[in-house]
């Protein structure tokens, strides 16, 4: 036990981390859901890990977090705000989307193909093996990601006009195109250095899977948003801790408690309706 508790010690930092991640991402991806934008959850980190390895290619260290961070999240916005700008449809938008998924996909193969660096960091961060960032940086993200969290509370019914109607959100919102640039600029940021610290596949999980398995009827937005913030948080830290106790890799476990977790209560309010049913 003792040893446990020093492990978990040990892992308070990139706990945290995944823990400050797991209150924001999974109202990112219901948000992407309801706006059925949810290509973009799947597009943002893959564009995003490109990103980190042609910024790795290119020689920046992945000691200076702050230069690989501000890099990676400039070459996301640059790829991500073209395909999203526009008159599309949504079923342009979608392929657009998921043209950029397969493209970051591609484009992060060849630059860790091309630079022994980049394809170990990143290799790395795709097992989840290095989700440990410096005290700065963990104190920097815990910090934003509350920020994010009270300001979308403060903010959320404006948030679920954007998402509920654009069209009418438009007409009566001046300099809609700042509104939706900001919002969208705000999560390409966070998606960005989400991948830099805990990797493309947790930070896909988080918005993904609380999104699709706590849509479980029409119980209002705040629900939803609570329910999906508690399937990520949930899951994310009974998935880490799993990973310590069997010595796995966390990323990994994170996103499969993520999933586990999200299908436990989908299980769970499906039996509950078929008993009341009856």
């Amino acid at each position: 036990m003792n040893e446990l508790m020093s492990l978990i010690g040990f892992s308070a930092a990139p706990m945290l981390t995944v823990a400050s991640f797991s209150l924001v991402s999974p109202v990112i991806g219901a948000m992407l859901s309801l706006r059925n934008e949810i290509m973009l959850a799947l597009a943002l980190p893959s564009i995003a890990n490109a990103g980190m390895a042609l910024g790795l290619l290119l020689g920046i260290d992945e000691g200076r977090s702050v230069s690989l961070f501000l890099f990676a999240t400039a070459s996301t916005l640059a790829v991500m705000i073209p395909a999203l700008t526009g008159s599309l449809g949504t079923r342009s938008r979608e392929l657009r989307l998921a043209g950029l998924f397969v493209a970051g996909q591609v484009l992060a193969m060849l630059f860790m193909s091309l630079s022994t660096h980049a394809h170990t960091h990143i290799a790395h961060l795709l097992n989840g093996e290095v989700m440990a960032a410096g005290g700065f940086e963990t104190a920097g993200i815990a910090a934003g990601c509350t920020g994010l969290l009270i300001g979308g509370i403060l903010l959320r019914t404006r948030l679920y006009s954007w998402c509920a109607d654009e069209t009418f959100f438009r007409t009566g919102t001046t300099r809609y195109r700042l509104y939706a640039l900001s919002l969208y600029t705000l999560i390409a940021v966070t998606v960005t250095v989400g991948v830099a610290t805990i990797g493309p596949l947790l930070v896909t999980a988080l918005m993904v899977f609380p999104a699709l398995l706590s849509d479980i009827g029409k119980k209002g937005a705040d629900v939803y948003a609570v329910m999906v913030t508690a399937v990520g948080l949930t899951g994310s830290i009974f998935g880490f801790l799993c990973a310590l106790v069997f010595d796995l890799p966390p990323a990994v476990c994170a996103a499969a408690g993520v999933g586990a977790v999200g299908m436990l209560l989908r299980a769970v309010v499906t039996t509950w309706r078929n008993a009341g049913s009856v």
